[in-house]
């Protein structure tokens, strides 16, 4: 799935500061993981979002799991 074929509109996180999900994996807190994934878990996009992070190797938390969670995959 390309990140072009998203509606990203439609995202929990749209509007929001998303440099925070590319942050989160060099300094976050289990807390603030938390926090993030529970925005992911309520986006009626979560699924497109982390197929799109497969496909194309994207860093930063993507459909509510980590680049070192998807690696475990």
């Amino acid at each position: 799935m390309k990140y072009a074929d998203v509606d990203w509109t439609k995202a929990a996180c749209a509007g929001t500061d998303t440099s925070k999900f590319y942050d989160i994996e060099d300094r976050a807190t289990d807390g603030e993981i938390h926090e993030f994934r529970s925005t992911c878990m309520k986006c009626p996009i979560w699924e497109n979002c982390l197929k799109s992070a497969f496909c194309n190797d994207d860093y930063g938390m993507w459909g509510g799991l980590t680049t070192r969670e998807r690696e475990l995959i």
